[in-house]
């Protein structure tokens, strides 16, 4: 009898104050606030830590993992 095993794909996010890290507006850092349903999908996911890291160190954030269940 097989078992059923969840995979788990890790994920990063930065995390920047209370919000997360969307993108860049010309010359602005843009992010979005957990304030309502759907808003974290803007947030902007990456698929290796290294990444994140980059980001989070030019904008004075934080990386973050975030785990997928696939």
């Amino acid at each position: 009898m097989k078992k059923n095993h969840k995979l788990i794909e890790h994920k990063w996010v930065v995390k920047l104050g209370k919000g997360y890290f969307s993108g860049y507006d010309e010359t602005k850092v843009t992010y979005v606030i957990d304030d309502m349903p759907g808003a974290l999908d803007g947030r902007i996911v990456y698929n290796n830590l290294h990444e994140a890291k980059l980001d989070a160190n030019n904008i004075g954030g934080q990386a973050e993992e975030v785990a997928n269940k696939l």
